[in-house]
């Protein structure tokens, strides 16, 4: 029931939670917290330049930050102790390769380029290391990988020993619609594909076929051009229904005219001439397809076996009527299927192998979560903190809450034989990487104990007793929003536990002070020329475009994925190569030629839709046939508003071409409505024709200020260049360090100065001024010597250099030279 409420609240909060924003919510007057908490808990972690980090003060932010995922690793280790010691090596590199690159399809991950590989394996290391693990430690990563093994084995094993009645037993209807949709084994089958319904109904017309007539496929023989004909004149005066027989022949005749490229088909073979064919694209199997989907989270390929294996039956084995299926339209005519026993026929042996089949396609994080959930209150959990039971009611939605109220000011968690004391958890959390919490904690506590806060606040250093006006407001918003909370009916305590991450009014408003107080600390430390490099990058990389994009490709295996042109290429005779090359380039000219006419997406449908015949005098001729019959495909794409930032997920080929395009159209073509690249880009997958219309921002800002428009504004305005000077920046801070401070502020920036910095230095300010870069000037201090660490010094300082390593990777990027 408890689970249901917080739901609910969730849900009624959200508006709530927006409007309030970062402002916290308190009622800055509370009891003492009873919660379970550590022993000797004023004894020191760390200092920090005379500022001391307690074991009660970090257990207390390890735990409403992260507290209840560390509590629940510590009780599943013991729980799964066997399963993590059984389990393989080879089970480990399975699972590394599937959290590195989200698939253990080498096929798939050779297809990624190197710059993809690069950003997929250092996300891998940051998931270890703010998972708690030493990336640099073969040990760490090890238990890191053992225990995630180890609850999929444990999932797999519920499934396995379930009995009835148990959530996780398996129904015989389970394991039917299973068996329906993984185990009908191989099909063979003629299979079109149509980029959209009107070119299926050209196609037909072409051959003066009639789709879903009279329950089949219908031949037209009247003297009108089919063209011509209504659909509800196709009568038998006009049109005949086709027999089985004859239905195969136009579906060869079909696949031979979409095909062209692939091996023609002998329009007079009959069934089972085409099933002595070796060809691979008439064969397909409902488990591969279904795998597909799994293994790339697409859709398309659960709907193509729904297609081909439920929606045709022996009755009619063809299709009479195209299907959309994720973008195009298909049709298809079933040769043969393999003989599949019915499922009430299978014997105990294949009930087995199938129910051990489909239990590894349930395995997966949801279902670990709900099986560890089940796991856990079968063990007896009981959590003797709300908040860290908060948590975990919205993270696993137990049937029933673990909360209890506390027994001890000890123990903050039980299982049947097990007794986890405030004591054991921290020492378990504090080793896994106790050092990312207590950087958070310092740079508050020195905040808070430093000359900043006694200029803003004046000399009372207690939160809830500071009588400056700031303060006063902190605690009256704070007030509000309670009330506000309290108006929904939602438990205060939980609402900071769920939402804000504290377990206290004093946290929530000591946090809020340490934030208003950074941007004057890190501004006197902060040198804005380190910056400087990136705002160049900006400038240098300028551009603001409306970009449209039309790309060539090849997808001659139909498996959704565009083809590796090169690799194509090279499978090539030279001859043919350079025929293919030639036809590229004709097909480049002509896509040139019809854009100054027309859109890119119309050339685009226009080319989908277009019949495949070459000769000019043809009934089917267009001028695109020639390509489309080399399985040439073209796809549009409007990419919308783009700048450099916003382009930095595309590759870099792409943006250097937006680069180029950007040049062209502010040097020769700024009055144009709309440039085209000088010809097609060629891409590692295919080919990209750009259009480009000038973006809301296409004139470049330009920081230049010149004496005689100085005027009354600061002289280090002063720029005879575009890019911002350093001195410009500084002032732009300062001023933003006012307005923060003040409401406002006496500097006044010149309007295209203004805009110039918005544009290159905005984004690298907020880096500079934000919390990350205070951790990592906080972590540089500490590996320059200015922290002392009670215990396992060498190894919070090794963590301590990991973490602040991925802060500058994250926060400040290498660039390129």
């Amino acid at each position: 029931m408890e689970s249901v409420i917080v739901k609910r609240a969730l849900m009624v909060l959200t508006g709530l939670i927006i409007i309030v924003g970062s402002a916290v919510a308190c009622n800055f007057i509370i009891g003492e917290d009873d919660s379970p908490t550590v022993s000797n808990k004023d004894e020191i972690f760390l200092t920090y330049k005379g500022i001391e980090i307690t074991k009660g003060d970090l257990y207390g932010r390890m735990l409403v930050t992260d507290g209840m995922l560390h509590l629940v690793d510590y009780i599943d280790r013991h729980l799964l102790a066997d399963e993590m010691d059984a389990v393989t090596e080879d089970e480990i590199d399975e699972m590394i390769t599937v959290l590195k690159y989200g698939t253990t399809d080498q096929d798939e991950i050779d297809r990624m380029t190197e710059e993809e590989i690069e950003e997929l394996e250092s996300e891998y290391r940051d998931l270890i290391v703010m998972s708690g693990y030493d990336p640099d430690d073969p040990d760490s990563e090890d238990a890191f990988i053992r225990l995630r093994v180890a609850k999929e084995n444990y999932t797999r094993s519920r499934y396995e020993t379930a009995e009835e009645n148990d959530p996780f037993f398996i129904t015989e209807d389970d394991l039917e619609r299973f068996y329906e949709d993984y185990y009908q084994g191989d099909l063979m089958a003629i299979r079109l594909r149509f980029n959209n319904q009107n070119e299926f109904l050209k196609v037909f017309k072409h051959f003066n076929l009639v789709h879903n007539y009279e329950g089949g496929i219908g031949l037209y023989e009247g003297e009108e051009p089919i063209e011509n004909v209504r659909r509800e004149d196709f009568d038998e005066e006009n049109t005949r229904l086709l027999d089985d027989e004859e239905v195969l022949t136009h579906y060869i005749k079909l696949y031979n005219y979409i095909y062209p490229y692939r091996e023609t088909i002998d329009e007079e073979k009959d069934r089972d001439d085409l099933l002595e064919l070796d060809e691979d694209f008439l064969r397909f199997n409902q488990r591969e397809l279904q795998e597909l989907a799994a293994e790339r989270d697409e859709l398309f390929f659960v709907k193509m076996s729904d297609f081909l294996y439920h929606d045709i039956d022996d009755d009619r084995p063809y299709s009479i009527n195209s299907k959309s299926i994720e973008g195009n339209r298909y049709i298809a005519h079933v040769l043969q299927r393999d003989e599949i026993t019915p499922f009430e026929d299978l014997d105990e042996e294949e009930l087995d192998t199938l129910r051990a089949d489909y239990i590894d396609t349930l395995v997966g994080d949801e279902e670990t979560v709900r099986t560890m959930a089940a796991l856990h209150e079968e063990s007896g959990l009981r959590i003797y903190d709300q908040a860290v039971s908060a948590v975990y009611q919205q993270q696993f939605e137990p049937r029933q809450s673990p909360f209890e109220e506390p027994k001890d000011n000890k123990t903050i968690a039980e299982i049947d034989d097990m007794t986890v004391t405030a004591d054991d958890l921290y020492d378990y959390m504090v080793q896994r990487i106790g050092i990312l919490y207590a950087i958070e904690l310092t740079k508050e506590k020195y905040l808070l104990h430093s000359d900043y806060y006694e200029d803003l606040f004046g000399g009372e250093r207690d939160v809830l007793r500071n009588r400056s006006d700031l303060m006063r407001d902190y605690r009256r918003e704070l007030s509000e929003t309670k009330q506000q909370v309290a108006e929904f009916g939602f438990d205060w305590q939980l609402y900071l536990a769920l939402y804000m991450r504290v377990g206290s009014d004093r946290e929530m408003i000591e946090q809020r002070a340490a934030r208003r107080l950074r941007m004057d600390y890190l501004h006197d430390l902060v040198d804005v020329a380190m910056i400087h490099p990136y705002v160049e990058e900006q400038f240098e990389n300028y551009f603001s475009l409306d970009v449209e994009r039309l790309v060539i490709y090849l997808d001659h295996d139909e498996d959704r994925l565009d083809d590796n042109l090169e690799e194509y290429l090279d499978s090539l005779e030279p001859e043919e190569r350079s025929d293919f090359e030639s036809l590229m380039g004709g097909l480049e000219s002509l896509i040139m030629s019809e854009s100054e006419d027309e859109d890119l997406e119309d050339i685009v449908k226009e080319y989908n839709e277009a019949l495949r015949g070459e000769d000019e005098d043809a009934d089917d001729y267009s001028q695109w046939a020639r390509f489309k019959n080399a399985g040439i495909r073209l796809r549009f794409e409007n990419l919308g508003e783009l700048t450099y930032k916003d382009a930095m997920k595309h590759d870099e080929d792409f943006i250097a071409k937006l680069q180029t395009m950007y040049a062209r159209y502010t040097e020769d073509y700024e009055d144009e409505d709309k440039i085209y690249s000088d010809g097609t880009k060629k891409t590692e997958f295919g080919y990209h024709f750009i259009l480009a219309r000038q973006g809301k921002a296409f004139v470049k800002p330009s920081a230049r200020l010149i004496a005689e428009d100085l005027g009354d504004y600061h002289e280090d305005f002063l720029n005879d260049d575009d890019i911002p000077t350093v001195e410009q920046m500084a002032l732009y801070s300062e001023r933003e360090l006012d307005r923060q401070r003040y409401g406002e502020s006496d500097i006044e920036i010149p309007g295209s100065v203004r805009d110039a910095l918005d544009v290159y230095y905005k984004d690298a300010h907020s880096r500079l001024y934000g919390s990350v870069h205070h951790s990592i000037i906080t972590l540089d201090n500490m590996l320059a010597g200015d922290v002392e660490i009670a215990k396992d010094e060498e190894h919070h300082l090794r963590m301590a250099q990991t973490v602040r390593d991925l802060f500058m990777r994250m926060h400040f990027p290498e660039l390129e030279d």
